[in-house]
């Protein structure tokens, strides 16, 4: 089970540059967008004639399976190995099984920032306002609950997520450092200093951690704090789930791409949803939240 656990986090979790020379924009990658601006001189000058021709993405088909709905106010989080649904609603996160729906919630913790999904058995919910995280069973029963800084009251966690060897992922806000958090010891170790203090995006799988800074770049390192990818996107995004080292998902306005950052190719989804309000992979399996439905699509990644 823990084999099936591991590779299923794995999966959990462009250089962009602007040349412009005269009259036209080129964007990087051969899978991105190119963008030509033309100028007729037939014209006055102060009414010249734009005309933009836009090369399509390659694009990926998704295969619709299914769709789930969920009530006014619940808020669709993601989805584990077991197809098992996970929701918010009034800041109460519930688990969807096949048979049965159970809960959990804490009236002393404040709004609940983020839910880990990599091991059902464990899940990890972050607290981000009170600093604090706790860690659940499958069946969402309290294993333990722990504000950061109790002990270090310096830190100002951002993020935090599992990883491996009952250690976490922790960002710290205060100085800028990805910190590795022993649950046995209790102790930390600062593995890596990112450049800004706070990003716009963490992620992180069982094995690396992730971030996106301000200016859209993706940058990701191992358990030691080695850099394992640096990727600068061709634009900002809405939504994002980076996937491991070399993929990731995100949506822009009603859109979603896929990405292979070892390739460098940009890939458009074909979805049926006129807006996505969230979504979510996991083996093969994506699942978009619009309209109070989860709609499961099959998709076969390049």
């Amino acid at each position: 089970m823990m084999k099936s656990i591991l590779l299923a986090s794995a999966l959990l979790c462009a250089t962009f540059t602007i040349a412009q020379q005269k009259n036209t924009v080129k964007t990087q990658g051969s899978a991105q967008k190119k963008v030509e601006t033309k100028v007729s001189n037939t014209e006055p000058q102060d009414k010249k004639e734009v005309k933009k021709v836009i090369v399509d993405l390659p694009k990926i088909e998704a295969k619709l399976q299914g769709t789930e709905p969920l009530q006014k106010n619940q808020l669709f989080v993601g989805k584990d190995i077991y197809d098992d649904i996970y929701f918010t609603e009034n800041n109460i996160l519930k688990k969807k099984g096949k048979y049965s729906t159970t809960s959990y919630f804490s009236s002393k913790l404040g709004n609940l920032a983020r839910v880990d999904l990599q091991n059902p058995m464990q899940l990890l919910l972050f607290y981000k306002d009170m600093k604090s995280f706790v860690l659940l069973s499958k069946e969402l029963s309290e294993l333990m609950v722990l504000d950061i800084t109790t002990k270090f009251p310096s830190m100002e966690p951002t993020y935090i997520g599992s990883s491996t060897k009952k250690e976490l992922w922790i960002a710290n806000g205060a100085n800028g450092t990805v910190t590795r958090y022993n649950l046995g010891t209790l102790e930390r170790h600062t593995v890596y200093t990112m450049k800004e203090k706070e990003a716009k995006y963490y992620s992180s799988t069982i094995n690396s951690f992730f971030f996106v800074d301000q200016n859209n770049l993706v940058k990701g390192i191992d358990i030691y704090g080695k850099e394992i990818v640096s990727y600068q996107m061709d634009s900002s995004f809405d939504k994002i789930q980076i996937l491991d080292y070399d993929k990731m998902f995100y949506t822009l306005n009603d859109k979603m791409y896929f990405v292979d950052m070892l390739k460098a190719k940009k890939y458009e989804i074909n979805l049926e949803e006129k807006s996505i309000e969230s979504f979510f992979y996991n083996t093969q399996k994506l699942s978009i939240f619009a309209d109070q439905k989860i709609n499961n699509y099959l998709i076969k990644l390049p």
